[in-house]
């Protein structure tokens, strides 16, 4: 960058200590399996028949062992159905078989497989808003092709730390159907749970909601019976086995009488002593985000870790799955308890909502509790989030990898959160949040739903916002040429969007302004989705500098540069074929701005008509070096229509 550059919108921040080596694991180690798993093609007529009926409740019966993925039982699964139905259908991985299927009768049913489909011929057609139930019985080991995303639904591993040897599920975003029969919609959850493990007594299990009891039984066995009555989609039905540690917290919000429990299963007790203090922290989380976002939304039932062998985490309802013990990672899968489990996203295209406010809640945590990190906490996710190619808004569901990139559905999104906290400020961006916590609770949203609570609480209209900073793709780049005369302040902002050039951002720009006094404000300057435009504004104190983005508000780039032949609008915007040179003078680097028809050529001249340097220009913003040898220069730009020449002063290093 020139040395004439007043103030950098700074780029890098060291690291510090509480930016761990772990930091966005759990969505890097969701991406990292390359061989891309594809959702499923269903037929029309499997469509038709799984969305023909809404899941009232279901019962998993299984036998699991720590030390093996064999597993086998039945699922009940009672529905209402929203059509006339007489074939049940329903999702399991053709590695399971499939012993028989029950009624609500007890009678045996007909079925016959598609691959993972299942299709079930009923004794009796039921009409529509009808009540029935099937109970399917089956066994098998699931299969192992890394299809979920961390590795398989459904997974045995030892721990290479402590030696601990655990079984867990994992279903998201497909695996579901690769261990209990299922339909995986993810706008139908189901009402109500209840989950059955018979295993080891030397074992315990791990599942959602309350443990109700465990049940002695013949042969060194026992059998633990979880419950829970809170609406669960499908992806968030999990079980973990294993010879664990137990551990129990308490959380003590504000607003509910009663403590809320936190249930801890580790490896063993030297894990425990290894991530005390972590887990210790967490209690204090839970408490400051039920200030945030509204009361953590199971307290009837409980909030709890299990611990697994794989890089990650994973937010199942009531108890999350961890497989590193983090403060990030714990804070990040608290919070999904209130986006993705109470409130999940309607379509996988809209992963954001989930990943994007537990991402920014990771910030929420630490400039609560750790102020003096958070700037390089922040820094870490714009430095993330510029290198996404794409969109936050999912248009490939079909990819995990790309479902569940750091850079975009991760970090970036979490940006958006913290921009447009920027955007309407803290009392609204929280009233709007809470907004959408009660409304939302216990369903599902997309990003639509969710633009329309913050327009209503704040009175705001968001269409922009969310259409450039979720569906769009990019970020800005800014170069600020301002001038102080007689108490206005001239402003050209130029914009650019390397990654989409035709899409632009309006987002205001946060400046902080310096007075000759030795005071400062910090103020919008109003965004335009143009790629440049003037503005000027009034103060009754001289201003002597200006900084763009001090404290990271928004994520963009950019440089801000004093220019004291500027007092008005650029006339040369008033032209049709417009050409714009700054800096000017320049230390070396020369951004040219011109309204002439793409492309152009670019032909720099030294003053005896020499030609120095020619190459295309292909976006109405391009910048070029300058000659080494300091003097004046002829810059031409020109199209099939019309030639453009000014001059520009090199200067000397």
């Amino acid at each position: 960058m020139p040395t004439k550059i007043v103030f950098f919108l700074w780029l890098t921040l060291s690291s510090a200590l509480f930016v761990s080596a772990q930091e966005d694991v759990c969505s890097k180690q969701k991406s990292m399996f390359k061989s891309a798993f594809k959702k499923a093609l269903y037929s029309e007529n499997f469509l038709q028949l799984i969305n023909g009926y809404d899941v009232k409740y279901h019962a998993l019966d299984l036998a699991i062992e720590a030390n093996t993925t064999y597993l086998s039982g039945s699922v009940i699964t009672a529905f209402t159905t929203l059509q006339k139905l007489d074939t049940f259908t329903f999702e399991l991985h053709q590695d399971l078989t499939i012993d028989s299927v029950l009624d609500i009768n007890h009678q045996v049913l007909s079925f016959y497989r598609q691959a993972d489909e299942v299709y079930v011929t009923l004794n009796n057609t039921i009409p529509a808003l009808g009540y029935s139930q099937i109970q399917i019985c089956y066994h098998g080991t699931p299969p192992s092709g890394a299809s979920a995303a961390i590795g398989n639904g459904f997974s045995n591993e030892v721990s290479p730390k402590y030696g601990a040897r655990v079984t867990w599920s994992l279903s998201q975003p497909y695996a579901a159907k690769e261990w209990w029969p299922c339909k995986q919609s993810l706008t139908d959850k189901i009402d109500s749970i209840a989950v059955s493990v018979t295993t080891s007594q030397i074992n315990k299990v791990g599942s959602n909601g309350l443990l109700k009891q465990i049940v002695p039984l013949p042969n060194n066995k026992h059998r633990f019976e979880w419950k829970s009555n809170y609406p669960i989609d499908f992806y968030l039905i999990a079980v973990s086995v294993g010879n664990y540690y137990e551990n129990i917290d308490y959380a003590k919000p504000k607003g509910i009488q009663d403590s809320i429990l936190i249930l801890n299963y580790l490896y063993n007790e030297q894990a425990y002593l290894d991530n005390k203090k972590t887990l210790g922290e967490c209690k204090d989380v839970l408490t400051y985000f039920s200030e945030c976002f509204g009361m953590y939304p199971f307290h009837k039932e409980k909030y709890g870790h299990s611990m697994a062998p794989f890089s990650g985490g994973m937010e199942h309802q009531t108890m999350t799955t961890l497989g590193i013990i983090s403060y990030d990672i714990m804070v990040h899968e608290l919070a999904h308890q209130w986006f993705g489990d109470y409130i999940t996203c309607s379509s996988w295209s809209d992963l954001w909502l989930n990943e994007g406010f537990a991402s920014y809640s990771e910030l929420l945590a630490y400039e609560k509790f750790y102020p003096q990190f958070f700037a390089n906490k922040l820094q870490s996710k714009i430095n993330s989030s510029k290198q996404g190619i794409g969109s936050v808004y999912v248009e490939d569901t079909a990819s995990v990898p790309r479902l569940f990139s750091s850079n975009l559905t991760y970090n970036k999104a979490g940006l958006v959160l913290h921009m447009l906290r920027w955007t309407l400020g803290d009392s609204l961006f929280f009233a709007s949040i809470k907004n959408y916590v009660l409304l939302y609770g216990n369903q599902t949203a997309n990003t639509v739903d969710f633009k329309n609570i913050c327009e209503q609480t704040s009175g705001k209209n968001l269409t922009a916002f969310f259409q450039e900073w979720v569906k769009g793709a990019g970020y800005p780049t800014y170069t600020i040429n301002w001038n102080s005369s007689q108490n206005e302040t001239h402003f050209n902002v130029f914009q650019s969007n390397s990654q989409s050039p035709n899409q632009l951002f309006s987002i205001d720009l946060p400046l902080k302004i310096y007075f000759a006094k030795g005071d400062s404000i910090d103020l919008k300057l109003p965004g335009v989705a143009k790629s440049s435009h003037y503005t000027k504004l009034q103060f009754k104190d001289s201003v002597i500098g200006i900084q763009l983005n001090a404290d990271r508000q928004i994520l963009a780039n950019g440089f801000v540069k004093r220019d004291l032949m500027l007092t008005g609008g650029l006339e040369l915007f008033k032209t049709p074929a417009m050409l714009a040179l700054y800096p000017n003078p320049s230390d070396g680097q020369l951004t040219i701005q011109t309204s002439l028809s793409l492309p152009v050529c670019i032909r720099i001249f030294d003053l005896t008509g020499k030609l120095l340097v020619q190459q295309n220009q292909t976006t109405n913003i391009h910048t070029i070096e300058l000659p080494e040898q300091a003097g004046l220069y002829v810059i031409e730009l020109s199209n099939e229509q019309h030639k453009l020449v000014k001059k520009v002063m090199r200067n000397q290093h």
